[in-house]
């Protein structure tokens, strides 16, 4: 089984009171690294960040090999817990920027030689409608909340629900998350 993830990486700036540590987030990383755990070897992240932050990503997906989609700037995000109970996420911050994954033809094609393709949008811009229309006779799937997902004032804002209806047809599976 051949399975592709899409979508961004970003860098999360995790502070616990008074410390401050950066870790590597975005949905593609933890399905790649879950998949990789589970056994499937033939997993691949095709992920969007700055070429700047290159040896950073290498540095964390250390086994496993992606495909690097360029664009300006890698998302951020701080996440702020109080020791007392470190558990419960007090606020988040978001450093937007577009992370759009515009896939050539090149891409493409290289996408067609995977069994799944598993879409993880962070927001509702990362994964344009036509990159579902040019994939759809494969075994699709997305995790829903990105797409309509937006950044609002170094916040997240959800709208837009008639967006995944119009993907439902390209969709093989859908997983939802609950909050």
């Amino acid at each position: 089984m051949r399975v592709a993830v899409l979508g961004p990486i970003c860098k999360d700036y995790i502070k616990i009171d008074n410390d401050l540590k950066l870790q590597i987030g975005g949905i593609p990383y933890y399905i790649a690294h879950t998949f990789r755990n589970l056994g499937i070897k033939e997993i691949v992240p095709f992920i969007t960040f700055s070429e700047h932050d290159e040896e950073w990503v290498k540095n964390n997906f250390k086994d496993i090999s992606f495909v690097h989609v360029p664009v300006e700037k890698t998302l951020e995000f701080s996440r702020f817990y109080h020791s007392n109970n470190p558990d419960l996420c007090v606020s988040i911050e978001i450093k937007y920027s577009p992370n759009v994954m515009f896939l050539d033809n090149k891409l493409l094609k290289n996408l067609d030689k995977f069994d799944y393709i598993i879409f993880s949008p962070l927001f509702n811009d990362n994964i344009p409608e036509n990159v579902f229309k040019n994939l759809k006779h494969k075994n699709l799937i997305l995790g829903n909340f990105g797409v309509f997902t937006y950044p609002d004032n170094g916040k997240f804002t959800q709208r837009s629900p008639e967006k995944l209806i119009k993907l439902l047809p390209y969709l093989k599976y859908l997983f939802f998350r609950f909050k």
